[in-house]
């Protein structure tokens, strides 16, 4: 499951509490290095007559940015030798209280801030839950003071804070700190953090909180897809760090106390080695609609995804694409063959996220690019229509080709293609002129345009769109009840959002029977709402086909429905 070489872990990163039993700073270079950590917090406050636990840190440190991590030395509780400094006593947890009087503090800080500011420059006042400087009353002024006495120390010196999600930073003049930590507990949901991690001012770099759900509280599979949903909105929202506090905590960390792995380090391990350092590009339109989030790298794109019901998606990815589970288990990728002769790959998608590697980043940026310019075709039948469109190169060179419209439900059968031929970048409009089928419903139609183009190697591949039929001004609703084994009864809601009147011609078609014909006639704007019996034995189970023609205009409004 493992990969044996080092693993970035991007904004991706743990929190220690402090160093004992559990871990020494010796000890953490080799779990960064294997499980993944490209932001690591420590508790750096140690008594300036403890050669040794200073020569570990520093040691650490060098190795933890060998392995590109970025270090952040957390000033929260003081020594045991110093507490009587500051009152031994809960005063001392608090870093508003620690910091208040430079005379105090700044004899005990110097020693620390003289070895390890030439090693690292990021520092935090205050432990992860310590809110306490949102009470100051001149936060500015207050941090503006501590950061000039640490700065004759650490030239290069960037300060972060802990605060909570509801409450407002001070706005008065430039932040005195650099970042801010936004703790949470319980954690946010992946869709409360896309919200707040949208809302939050952005003049200092922002680090939240990701901790695993409480095992105690939630199911396995609910804590791993929540966590997988928040890693993806880090990377969607452009966090710089996101932390699991006290990651040897065996009730939300991902490993327990005796350093045991727990049944979260595995998907952590999974997400952060393939969108750790990888930048999101969005989401595509899958076939039957599984829900996606696709990231580009320098290994290659990578794609996660899920479905709310098991379903199969097939769809052109790539030319060497693989899957597994967010266990490291593979998942199996079947290539096959279109009707129209199309490479593509079939992966059976479930209600747990797969991840998918070998995706070809610069196809996922050219379906994402592509656009449809009108929603709605218009269901007058025996007209040509346009169907315009823009397509994006997305490929670093020229490309050419061909491209192909298929819609069975909406267009006639019929060779819809046109010649592409685009630079590299470059963007144009192009349309179709089509017409519809006669017996097309009203309604959404899904489109289909099969690329066949050729950059430096050949690409094949769908995108997928869709339009309504009919412009939404006037709307039929169907609804098909049985009263008696011979007998439908079909009630329809004409919605008229036009200022006039409409009257339409309508035909009932049930399958294998007689067609029966009703009109609507003058429907006044708003709802108007009828009945129908029809004479449908027990045993037909054919839809029924109703086709509505407009009176004095030739509009054609089709719908079809499945009797009970």
């Amino acid at each position: 499951v493992l990969d044996p070489k080092p693993l970035r872990g991007g904004p991706f990163g743990w929190s220690i509490p402090e160093f004992g039993a559990t871990v020494q700073p010796e000890d953490v270079p080799k779990l960064v290095e294997q499980f993944g950590a490209g932001v690591f917090k420590f508790p750096v406050w140690f008594d300036y007559a403890d050669i040794h636990s200073a020569d570990n840190l520093v040691s650490m440190v060098e190795q933890l940015q060998n392995l590109g991590v970025i270090c952040v030395g957390r000033f929260d509780r003081p020594p045991p030798t110093q507490l009587h400094v500051f009152g031994d006593g809960p005063e001392a947890n608090f870093a508003l209280s620690v910091f208040r009087n430079p005379e105090l503090w700044v004899p005990h800080v110097e020693p620390v801030l003289t070895r390890m500011g030439l090693k690292m420059n990021w520092f935090q006042l205050g432990a992860d839950d310590d809110l306490s400087f949102m009470s100051h009353p001149d936060l500015t002024a207050g941090l503006t003071e501590i950061r000039r006495h640490m700065q004759a120390y650490s030239q290069d010196l960037s300060l972060a804070l802990a605060w909570t999600w509801v409450d407002p930073l001070p706005q008065d003049g430039e932040p005195a700190w650099n970042a801010i930590s936004y703790q949470a507990t319980p954690p946010l949901s992946a869709e409360e953090l896309a919200t707040y991690a949208q809302s939050v001012q952005r003049k200092n770099s922002v680090w939240i909180n990701i901790n695993p759900l409480s095992r105690s509280d939630y199911s396995l599979p609910e804590r791993v897809k929540d966590l997988v949903e928040r890693m993806i909105v880090v990377k969607q929202t452009n966090l710089m760090a996101a932390f699991v506090n006290d990651p040897f905590n065996s009730e939300d960390g991902l490993f327990d106390e005796r350093r045991n792995l727990t049944e979260m380090l595995i998907p952590w391990y999974s997400l952060v080695a393939s969108i750790g350092e990888a930048e999101f590009i969005g989401s595509i339109s899958m076939p039957n609609g599984s829900q996606n989030y696709a990231f580009d790298s320098a290994e290659g794109g990578v794609m996660i995804l899920w479905n709310e019901s098991p379903t199969s998606e097939g769809l052109y990815l790539g030319k060497q694409v693989t899957a597994m589970d967010v266990w490291g288990r593979n998942v199996e990728v079947v290539e096959v063959q279109t009707e129209s002769g199309r490479q593509e790959q079939r992966i059976e998608v479930g209600t747990m996220p797969i991840i998918v590697r070998g995706v070809n980043a610069d196809v996922i940026r050219w379906r994402q690019n592509f656009e449809v310019k009108i929603t709605n075709l218009a269901s007058t039948i025996a007209i040509e229509q346009a169907l315009p469109f823009e397509l994006s190169n997305t490929f670093p060179q020229a490309v050419s080709g061909t491209l192909r419209l298929y819609s069975p439900t909406l267009l006639p059968k019929g060779n819809f293609q046109l010649p592409i031929q685009l630079m590299a970048q470059a963007t144009e409009e192009k349309e179709f002129t089509i017409s519809v089928r006669s017996d097309a419903s009203a309604g959404t139609h899904r489109l289909r345009f099969d690329f066949d183009i050729v950059t430096d190697i050949p690409h094949q591949f769908s995108v997928y769109r869709e339009i309504a039929l009919g412009t939404g001004d006037v709307i039929f609703s169907w609804r098909a009840m049985r009263n008696e084994d011979s007998f439908v009864t079909l009630e329809w809601e004409l919605l008229n959002n036009t200022p006039e009147a409409v009257s339409f011609d309508c035909k009932v078609f049930p399958a294998g029977l007689p067609y029966s014909r009703f009109q609507v006639v003058q429907a006044m704007p708003g709802t108007t709402t009828r009945k129908l019996n029809l004479p449908i034995p027990q045993e037909n189970e054919g839809e029924i086909w109703i086709r509505c023609e407009e009176i004095g205009t030739g509009r054609i409004l089709n719908y079809r429905v499945q009797p009970p």
